[in-house]
């Protein structure tokens, strides 16, 4: 017990939680999931003195697992623009479906994308082939045509579209000579499958303490912590985040009835995670009650008396 000034003391308890998205009511994406809380011994108590209770948030460790959308409208990478006087409907942007890929499933997306989306002169149906080749994407297509032409990919600079990191293109367009069409153009780097390098652990029930800029104004946001993981490199890997100092503690809101969690980008954007991801966190929650000293019971005691007599 420790004196806060003349007249009140506090008591401090420790306690200690392990949850899970798949403890979750409703939704279990790891992605955003709520867990109901029988916090009894957390809320319900409260203090003698003139402050309330005061809980205070500490993460321990977390386990996530990097399964989340990786092509997304949010990222602004799921579209590449495509046109050649072969092309009927061109210029063509096409689109890949949001989603959870590795990069050859990436490959086999763009490539139906390309499929369905592209009209060629006459209605020749060519054969359009996405493939992962020593580790770059490649694109071709295989057929011959009477009026050939060449054909230009375009990957960033429309409608706020940039997929050059995702796909692995360096430059801002890629042009593919009629002549090499069954070669194909490539990427220059292998395909960015994990676009994210920090993961935003937030609650909006819980968390008060952190603040960014919105709309020209320093606002309150409602993230916990921070998850960097710009280090791991394997789609699918589990991160593990653990913290040893009290850095990350942050007094939390007083009245709770369940712990919503939401992964968000740094951009305040809701992250969607694939149905297989899991996450779980370990943390301490410190409840901190405010009592009157001995002295300030005394004098009420005798303020009563000398009322009553």
């Amino acid at each position: 017990m420790s004196k806060i000034h003349d007249y009140e003391y506090s008591r401090k308890t420790k306690y200690f939680f392990s949850i899970k998205n798949t403890d979750a009511t409703g939704s279990t994406n790891a992605g955003s999931f709520s867990v109901l809380c029988n916090n009894s011994l957390l809320t319900s108590q409260s203090s003698t003195g003139t402050k309330p209770s005061k809980l205070e948030f500490n993460p321990i460790f977390c386990l996530l697992d990097l399964k989340y959308h990786n092509v997304s409208n949010i990222l602004n990478n799921n579209k590449i623009r495509v046109s050649s006087t072969m092309f009927a409907n061109s210029p063509i942007i096409v689109t890949i479906p949001n989603g959870y890929y590795s990069a050859i499933t990436l490959a086999a997306a763009l490539q139906a994308a390309l499929i369905s989306s592209v009209v060629f002169v006459g209605g020749a149906l060519p054969g359009w082939l996405v493939d992962i080749n020593n580790g770059l994407l490649r694109i071709r297509f295989t057929g011959t045509f009477a009026t050939p032409a060449n054909t230009t990919f375009e990957f960033s600079d429309f409608n706020g579209i940039d997929s050059r990191s995702l796909l692995g293109f360096s430059a801002k367009t890629a042009t593919l000579a009629y002549a090499d069409r069954a070669t194909g153009v490539s990427g220059t780097l292998s395909p960015d499958m994990l676009p994210y390098d920090v993961l935003r652990v937030c609650s909006k029930n819980l968390a008060k303490r952190s603040f960014a800029m919105n709309n020209g104004y320093l606002s309150q946001v409602d993230t916990l912590f921070e998850i960097p993981v710009f280090n791991y490199n394997n789609l699918g890997e589990t991160v593990l985040f653990e913290t040893t100092d009290d850095l990350l503690s942050q007094e939390i809101n007083p009245d709770f009835n369940t712990i919503d969690i939401i992964i968000k980008d740094v951009n305040g954007n809701v992250i969607q995670f694939d149905d297989t991801a899991k996450f779980s966190i370990n943390f301490s929650i410190t409840r901190e009650i405010f009592n009157q000293t001995p002295e300030e019971k005394l004098k009420q005691i005798a303020n009563y008396a000398t009322y009553i007599s």
